[in-house]
């Protein structure tokens, strides 16, 4: 793999005049070319730091950040526009530009000082927004866009910069759940055709475990646990960096269960997709799955069949059956 930025006891925060305040010091992890990279840790642990510190928005405290061979200090502004592009979280407020228009600013690291546009740059927004499956968008006015439509454009914008490194602060922050879906894969494909490494923050942990090829994990400690998603999960990190007094990381699922387990313990009966939904309606309203448990729901065909303190009990739906839990737990 080839590294494109590299950071080596790479200490971050802020200064207050003569007050230092670190969020993260001693860091060395490194960048690679092809690869999307998620970053995840709780809130308020420094992920955002990091990020405006790599795009040099905010100075470091201590150490190097290196692209090449090169500290980011030495590049001028126009050299680091041509290095990096970013994708902020805030909404811009464009005026009546056009979503071609919004990602040819791209290319401004490229014009010269009229801003003009070449045959070179016409073809690189064109294949830019072709990439990002924008094309139906592009001749609209930006402001009359949704917010996943937005979030195509600005990664076009990003494209259109033809940098080697993309960086993206939550950029599914505004979307529903598909639409982060297709941002995120989009993006992957993205890193493995073009080459380029993408960082992304986000708190969709799903995704990130999904779809990353690496994670860089923000731990408690402040330190970064980087690796492959599985490799993160097994080593108990990421268990330990979102351990909360009301949920869980179940390590066997991928999934946060509730850590309170207030109607005990129960053994569910059955294979496919009716258990695994099963499994997750007991568990929502309070049960922690237990092969060994001595009350069992069965799963059938069209209803379910359960034995509760040794009294047998049928249900036709989920909604039936947890209700009747409740009602129980509630005696």
């Amino acid at each position: 793999m080839t590294a494109i930025l590299t950071a080596q006891n790479l200490s971050i925060g802020y200064r207050h005049g003569r007050d230092v305040i670190p969020v993260a010091e001693r860091l060395n992890f490194e960048l690679n070319a092809g690869e999307l990279v998620c970053l995840i840790g709780a809130n308020g642990i420094g992920k955002s730091t990091l990020m405006r510190t790599l795009a040099g928005m905010q100075p470091t405290l201590r150490g190097t950040i290196c692209i090449g061979d090169r500290s980011i200090q030495s590049f001028s502004t126009v050299e680091f526009a041509r290095q990096v592009s970013i994708v902020l979280t805030e909404r811009l407020d464009v005026g009546l530009l056009t979503g071609r228009e919004l990602i040819a600013l791209g290319r401004h690291p490229y014009t010269d000082w009229l801003g003009r546009l070449t045959t070179n740059d016409h073809d690189t927004i064109n294949r830019a927004i072709a990439a990002v499956g924008a094309s139906a968008l592009a001749d609209r006015p930006f402001s009359e866009l949704s917010d996943g439509e937005r979030q195509k454009i600005l990664i076009g914008r990003a494209l259109a910069q033809s940098t080697p490194i993309m960086m993206l602060d939550e950029p599914t922050a505004f979307l529903d759940v598909p639409r982060r879906a297709e941002i995120i894969y989009m993006l992957r494909a993205l890193a493995h055709t073009t080459q380029r490494a993408i960082l992304l923050s986000t708190h969709d942990l799903d995704l990130a475990l999904r779809t990353a090829d690496r994670l860089w994990l923000f731990g408690a400690n402040h330190q970064i646990y980087r690796g492959a998603p599985e490799d993160v999960v097994l080593s108990g990190a990421f268990e330990s960096a979102f351990a909360d007094p009301h949920s869980r990381f179940n390590i066997d699922s991928g999934s946060f269960l509730m850590s309170e387990h207030r109607c005990g313990i129960i053994h569910v009966i059955g294979n496919g997709t009716r258990t695994t939904w099963t499994r997750r309606a007991l568990e929502r309203t309070g049960f922690q799955i237990d092969d060994n448990a001595l009350d069992t729901v069965e799963v059938l065909a069209d209803s379910w069949r359960g034995v509760v303190s040794g009294q047998p009990v049928n249900w036709a739906t989920l909604g039936d059956m947890n209700a009747w839990f409740r009602e129980k737990t509630a005696e």
